[in-house]
């Protein structure tokens, strides 16, 4: 089987480190670009508008929210998703007196804090925005309430500084741009904030885990950034855009994808992959950490360590790089690091590195707005990275939705 036939998912879940060394072993060893993972938030949808607005400085920290005057969270449930950015909101509305207003097609519990909550019907929340920047009249049935409240947030709005903007899986795409545009229109300094799922979603799209963007997000396309790549890596990289989440299943539900890597992730759930559909797979193999359905479709299942098993680092959903420190090791398992360095060397790669400090210490020389310092990271700083990039425009509905998982219901 020609290993370029060979398709990839990763995870939201893994290391930084893991997830870098996973796009190098797609591209270079398998020799293919289809490599994607769920997507949670449109993290370069955000990174793709503030570089066309020359605002690439206006991520919003996790802890600015707590410091901000006024925030405007459009869509998301954070009490259940994101239980830390909702204390975070909760404690500057009540210590701090910042302004909480709201748009949701839901009813959340941060609603007792708002100033003011804009209930849209279910998917309104980007035509809101949209009427907000005044770029089309809002249809009859957008709020739920009276569109007086529509013209009332904007007012109040317009009277806020240095807002902090935070949204959910609902404004993706053109409504990224969209509501940048906007955001940046309000007076101060107006800061974002996506809302993604899982333990490393923003770091999965910063290491370049999707099918038409390299790590840092430059599109695969663009010579000079594939260059430097292919130095580091000593070898080529392929040119073309490579097959997103729902190619790749569309493919093995039509029997044209014959082999399916799966790190760390359980397609067959989230994606609803049917029995069928992957009996057409001629080979699945599964990194994971727990029996799955996607673990029970396998002809391979490589046991993975949890979190507390390995080193690594993380980049939380504000764009915040965390380390993780291996407290643990069960006999049996291995890192998804160590088991890519073992599929490498079955390959006649030998790549050198010896722990995920080497891994690291070549993201902060190529991975664009990783510059961080390591000893930093190594005392249990949390360093704001700087990401810059044009990567593709999204490829379509349907790639960028949130689990909906609470803080209980995860189970991963």
């Amino acid at each position: 089987m020609d290993r370029k036939q060979s398709r990839v998912i990763g995870s939201n879940r893994k290391t930084n480190e893991e997830n870098y060394l996973l796009g190098r072993f797609t591209r270079t060893i398998l020799g293919t670009n289809n490599l994607d993972h769920h997507r949670t938030a449109d993290y370069s949808s955000l990174v793709r508008a503030l570089t066309e607005s020359q605002a690439a400085d206006r991520h919003a920290a996790m802890e600015d929210i707590l410091d901000a005057s006024s925030i405007l969270l459009v869509g998301n449930d954070p009490s259940h998703q994101h239980p830390l950015a909702a204390y975070q909101i909760r404690q500057a509305v009540q210590r701090q007196g910042a302004r909480l207003y709201v748009i949701n097609h839901q009813e959340i519990k941060l609603r007792r804090q708002s100033s003011l909550y804009l209930s849209v019907r279910p998917r309104g929340e980007a035509e809101a925005i949209r009427a907000l920047a005044g770029a089309e009249t809002p249809s009859a049935d957008l709020a739920v309430d009276e569109v007086d409240t529509l013209n009332s947030l904007r007012e109040k709005l317009q009277k806020e500084s240095d807002t902090i903007i935070i949204f959910g899986d609902e404004i993706q795409g053109a409504a990224v741009r969209d509501l940048v545009r906007w955001g940046l229109s309000l007076p101060g300094r107006t800061r974002f904030i996506a809302l993604g799922d899982y333990a490393n979603s923003r770091g999965a799209a910063d290491m370049g885990v999707l099918p038409g963007a390299l790590p840092g997000y430059s599109p695969i396309t663009d010579d000079a950034a594939r260059g430097s790549f292919e130095s580091a890596w000593q070898a080529k990289i392929p040119v073309s855009h490579g097959l997103n989440l729902l190619q790749i299943v569309g493919g093995i539900g039509t029997g044209q994808i014959k082999a399916l890597l799966v790190f760390g992730s359980n397609p067959v759930k989230t994606l609803k992959i049917s029995k069928e559909s992957l009996s057409k797979l001629a080979f699945l193999m599964v990194a994971e950490l727990f029996p799955t359905e996607t673990t029970e479709a396998a002809d391979v299942v490589l046991p993975a360590t949890s979190f507390a098993e390995k080193s690594g680092t993380v980049t939380n959903t504000c764009g915040q790089v965390q380390a993780l420190k291996k407290t643990m090791r069960k006999a049996g398992t291995r890192s998804d690091l160590e088991i890519l360095l073992v599929l490498a060397r079955l390959f006649d790669h030998k790549w050198n590195y010896q722990s995920a400090d080497d891994v690291m210490r070549e993201i902060i020389a190529k991975v664009f707005g990783y510059a961080v310092l390591l000893p930093s990271l190594l005392v249990g700083r949390a360093i704001p990275t700087r990401p810059q990039g044009m990567p593709p425009e999204l490829e379509g509905a349907g790639l960028v939705f949130s689990s909906r998982d609470s803080l209980f219901t995860s189970g991963q």
